[in-house]
């Protein structure tokens, strides 16, 4: 820590001076004809932890996924908080496009005419289909992002030609039509096509690609041996889609998940009873089809209280919006009213069991679209005003610690001191802890942790804070235990635990004022002797 490295250079600023004014102490010595030792007692204060433990604070820039949210609704704090969030297979795991490697043959027939000079060449125009396997769908559109199609010609033709490849439907980025040429005196021509950005059009109806070839043969010194046949082989490996567009089959997917309530869980224990409150079961839909989700459990779960809390009684068929344009997200929302259930952030979640289904009427003529990542998820939104019977809170602060740059030799002792500020309407019993680098406990501040009480509400004004309780406590820690905090200790945590009892207000309403204060400083004695009894 750079407050260690001001000390270490104060400290040193302090020797230079002793060492400055030691004609002074040697002036003593002369005249005295005795040994003496100049002692130079110092201290150092630093600031560990200063900090404010309120909910309001946590509620900077939450957008529509953040974990939790406080709103203001009609004068009453409400929290909203998301649960974890279960998702459906991608698109490009849903549905396929691929071309299992086929052939074809053609032939180059004599011409009706008599066959001219060798100088003259002969032209070919033939017209064939690509057929693509798209499990059983029917689409009209797909843009491409990966694979590489390949054409291989093999013919027994014994003179020079000119083959070219054409096709009104393969697109590049700039939408350009393929056309490719290749002169060959070999009976063997291959054709290479990276189908990265490149947009198809299936015109006919039947996922089929239609493409022109066109021959030119050039004749040499032999004989001219029509008929000339041509057998194309054709491959498209690891085919892979940006977007599809067209008619979709039907498809499943079995959803099953427990969606944890997860607020605050990394840095505090909470459990209260909350009263009207609201599970918001979203579901957020990227997939271009209608979308219906068979729910068979929503169900509340805390095992550790045994409680359980059923939200549907029979199974409930979901119809969920889809979105229109590519890359929007559509949102259906389903919500259920409670009365009361008692929530625990480490413990509580939505047991959420369904089965999800992509364009359940299938192939009705209905066209639509899907994209290699695209897809829905479903999660729930816990909302209750902060009206609620707390019955545990712990608050936890971690900061790193570390006394490297500190000689632990030089110190005496050191003073931690720690000061808590309350504003809530029960007690606080607070602890530091000394960990090492995976967190496991070494040592502990206090003997036994520290209490303030709460603070003083009013009940007449739904228990607005009237007046802040205060306590601190001293502790010093002795060159000894240093040593063994100096070799371990890579963090300090501070736990601040609510301690509820009879005569702390049933309900605890919570406001803006309410906060809970916390500062931790360290004040180190150091104690170095320097011997000035040799005189020179």
């Amino acid at each position: 820590m750079k407050t260690f490295g001001l000390f270490n250079r104060f400290f040193l600023l302090t020797i230079s001076f002793v060492f400055i004014c030691s004609s002074c102490y040697k002036d003593i010595i002369d005249d005295l004809k005795k040994d003496i030792a100049v002692k130079y007692d110092g201290t150092w204060a630093a600031n560990i932890v200063n900090t404010e433990a309120n909910l309001t604070d946590f509620n900077l820039e939450t957008g529509e996924d953040a974990d939790f949210k406080i709103e203001n609704q009609d004068n009453i704090l409400v929290l909203t908080y998301n649960t974890t969030k279960l998702y459906s297979l991608r698109g490009e795991h849903l549905f396929s496009a691929s071309l299992a490697t086929t052939s074809f043959n053609f032939t180059l027939p004599a011409p009706s005419s008599p066959i001219k000079s060798r100088k003259a060449n002969y032209n070919y125009t033939i017209s064939k289909d690509i057929e693509l396997n798209l499990d059983g769908m029917i689409i009209d559109s797909i843009l491409l992002k990966s694979g590489v199609f390949t054409l291989n010609f093999t013919s027994d033709l014994n003179h020079e030609y000119v083959i070219t490849l054409k096709s009104d439907y393969i697109l590049n980025e700039n939408m350009q039509k393929l056309d490719m040429t290749k002169r060959s005196t070999t009976p063997n021509v291959s054709f290479s096509i990276n189908a990265k950005d490149k947009y198809v059009i299936l015109p006919l109806g039947r996922n089929a690609i239609p493409i022109t070839i066109e021959i030119e043969v050039i004749p040499g010194e032999g004989a001219l041996n029509f008929p000339y046949h041509f057998n194309v082989t054709n491959t498209f490996p690891n085919m892979g889609f940006s977007w599809m567009h067209g008619q979709f089959i039907k498809k499943t997917e079995y959803l099953s998940k427990n969606l944890e309530m997860e607020f605050l869980r990394n840095n505090a224990i909470l459990k209260c009873k909350a009263y009207s409150a609201k599970v918001h079961l979203d579901v957020r839909n990227n997939v271009g089809l209608p979308l219906s989700l068979d729910i068979d459990s929503v169900i509340i779960c805390n095992p550790v209280e045994n409680m359980y809390i059923p939200l549907i009684t029979f199974n409930e068929l979901l119809t969920a919006k889809y979105p229109i344009v590519r890359g929007e997200y559509a949102t259906t929302t389903r919500t259920f009213d409670i009365d009361s259930f008692l929530f625990d952030n480490r413990n509580s979640f939505i047991l959420f069991r369904a089965t999800g289904i992509l364009n359940n009427d299938g192939m009705d003529g209905n066209k639509y679209y899907i994209t290699d990542t695209s897809r829905y998820r479903v999660h729930a939104r816990i909302e209750f005003p902060l009206k609620i019977n707390l019955h545990e809170l712990s608050y936890f602060d971690t900061v790193a610690f570390s006394m490297d740059s500190l000689n632990v030799e030089e110190l005496e002792y050191v003073i931690f001191r720690i000061q808590l500020e309350n504003n809530f309407a029960f007690g606080i019993q607070s602890q530091v802890y000394f960990t090492n680098d995976n967190y496991a406990i070494i040592d502990s501040l206090f003997d036994a942790p520290l209490f303030i009480p709460k603070a003083s509400v009013d009940p007449a004004n739904d228990y607005h804070l009237i007046e802040t309780s205060f306590g601190s406590e001293k502790v010093t820690v002795t060159n000894e235990r240093l040593q063994k905090l100096a070799a371990a200790a890579s963090n300090i945590i501070i736990r601040a635990d609510a301690k509820i009892n009879k005569s702390d207000p049933y309900m605890i309403f919570y406001y803006n004022e309410q906060k809970l204060g916390i500062k931790l400083g360290m004040q180190a004695h150091v104690k170095t002797q320097f011997d000035t009894s040799k005189n020179k």
